[in-house]
């Protein structure tokens, strides 16, 4: 999807990723729709209002992002919570304007992990998408957990 727009590539391991000439590598279309999935599903919901400064001036970050399924992970799931995390996840990916969400499956259910199935469709594209991806507790809350 060419209106997707362009961004550089960012691994959580590496930082940047780079081109085989040591180029910083950009990506694009449904590519880098993929990795802002990734990255939203991936992130704690921050829960509070942020300032950064820019250009011009102080410029509020949206608190609204990162996925509330996070808040599931400490705690054993019963049925009632599996659906919140389905729901959690449906409402994290519903920021992303460039996608529909057509469903979410929780695949299993870990101590401090979740894996989830997403099937997406681009906007103004037919094809259907899927997303596999674990959603993890970080390391440091799993300390104090054990």
């Amino acid at each position: 999807s060419e209106d997707a727009g362009i961004d550089i590539s960012l691994s959580y391991e590496t930082g940047f990723d780079t081109t085989t000439s040591g180029d910083v590598h950009v990506i694009s279309g449904e590519a880098l729709i993929r990795k802002a999935l990734v990255r939203r599903l991936l992130t704690p919901p921050l829960g509070y209002t942020r300032w950064i400064r820019s250009l011009t001036g102080l410029k509020q970050i949206d608190s609204t992002y990162g996925n509330r399924a996070y808040e599931y992970l400490a705690a054993p799931l019963q049925m009632t919570s599996t659906i919140a995390v389905k729901n959690a996840v449906i409402d994290c990916l519903a920021y992303e304007k460039r996608i529909e969400v057509l469903d979410v499956d929780i695949i299993t259910v870990r101590l401090n992990a979740i894996e989830v199935d997403v099937r997406y469709r681009i906007c103004n594209q037919e094809e259907l998408q899927r997303l596999r991806t674990e959603i993890v507790l970080p390391e440091a809350a799993n300390q104090w957990l054990a």
